[in-house]
């Protein structure tokens, strides 16, 4: 009884050993041909040699995406396909019949005596920096305090900066008539912009220029029958612009 419960144990000991052993062979089988990237070429059926070949697996192809968080641009500038627009506003200045005054924000440097160089832009080495040749399409004047004498105003491109000086206007985008603007008057003033479809007074029918090396400012200058109604500290007039600005980069 004794040698047969020992045969009996070993037999079960074999046996467990052959099962361990199918089972490895099988997973090794398996992993022969299974693996984290997909076959190319997979036989499925080796007795009638049907072969498939599986598409190879897409890969996504990724972009440098930006966001914006809000519908408000802290950015003065656009680019669209290098077609870069130039949105530049603020407050009229104070003080002064020269209310806006901007250098041109597409610039290039220059060292010849024929160009304006932009105020504050020589370099220490010879040259300056002037306007590149740019498009200007658009000038919105938005009067929100009255002056203290009818007045006219005249916006376009200029040699002189307006910030160091009296500045003159070359070149006109919008150009109201001589005190065509009542005392008591606000609202909006545009290029192209007359007062039958809601602007403050007719203000031309320019609907672009340009800045270039020989003008390479852009201001606004107010002319009034009384001076003191715009360059007393006192003055009462006020309001705020905006200009468009473009060029290919």
């Amino acid at each position: 009884m004794t040698k047969l419960k020992t045969l009996t144990t070993k037999y079960r000991i074999v046996l467990g050993i052959l099962c361990l052993v199918c089972i490895v062979g099988v997973g090794l089988g398996v992993k022969a041909y299974i693996s984290d990237v997909p076959p190319t070429t997979l036989i499925e059926n080796a007795g009638g040699v049907v072969i498939n070949n599986p598409a190879p697996e897409p890969q996504m192809i990724e972009e440098g995406l930006g966001s914006v968080t809000s519908p408000d641009l802290s950015s003065r500038y656009i680019s669209v396909n290098d077609d870069v627009t130039y949105h530049i506003g603020g407050d009229f200045l104070n003080a002064t019949t020269t209310i806006v005054s901007i250098r041109s924000p597409f610039r290039m440097a220059t060292s010849s005596a024929n160009d304006v160089v932009l105020r504050d832009t020589t370099n220490s080495i010879g040259y300056g920096y002037t306007s590149a040749t740019t498009t200007v399409d658009l000038v919105r004047l938005d009067v929100r305090t009255t002056a203290t004498s009818t007045y006219s105003v005249t916006c376009g491109a200029s040699d002189t900066d307006g910030y160091t000086g009296t500045a003159a206007v070359d070149t006109s985008l919008l150009a109201t008539a001589a005190n065509a603007i009542a005392t008591s008057s606000t609202g909006i003033l545009e290029n192209n912009l007359t007062e039958a479809l809601g602007g403050l007074v007719d203000a031309g029918t320019v609907e672009k220029i340009t800045l270039n090396q020989t003008y390479p400012y852009f201001v606004c200058v107010v002319t009034s029958a009384y001076t003191g109604a715009f360059t007393e500290a006192t003055n009462t007039f006020d309001g705020k612009y905006t200009v468009q600005f473009h060029r290919q980069r």
